[in-house]
């Protein structure tokens, strides 16, 4: 009996850590999410320098977590990620509104499937 609590405490150790990560993945992901939305409801009404405010909240998020993020998914993501958010940044600048929507929907997509991929589920696990 004494043989198994180390493995089991091993396991839950591990689950609970898997646990707090797809969590924290989460957050992290929905709070740049938020401000690419307010960037998206800004852009429509055609006010700049409101998407711009958005914009830079959001990547203040991204890079606020980015340490964290680069150690623990593909570092191709959050490459990604980082050029997505100077080219959305570079067309807000410019007020080039189909490239910045464009943009934006890219890097929306890309953070949604980042905490997808993050999630625990048994699709991800196998």
């Amino acid at each position: 009996m004494r043989a198994f609590i180390t493995p089991v405490a091993i396991l839950i150790l591990v689950i609970g850590g898997s646990v707090w990560h797809a969590h924290a993945i989460g957050a992290y992901t929905e709070n740049c999410i938020t401000g690419i939305d307010d960037a998206i409801r800004f852009s429509t009404a055609e006010n700049w320098p409101a998407v711009k405010a958005a914009l830079a909240l959001s990547h203040t998020h991204w890079e606020k977590h980015r340490s964290y993020l680069r150690i623990t998914v593909s570092h191709s993501t959050v490459d990604a990620a980082d050029s997505m958010y100077s080219r959305a940044k570079a067309f807000a600048e410019t007020e080039e509104i189909t490239e910045f929507r464009a943009e934006i929907a890219g890097l929306r997509a890309l953070l949604l499937q980042l905490a997808e991929a993050e999630r625990l589920l048994l699709e991800n696990i196998l």
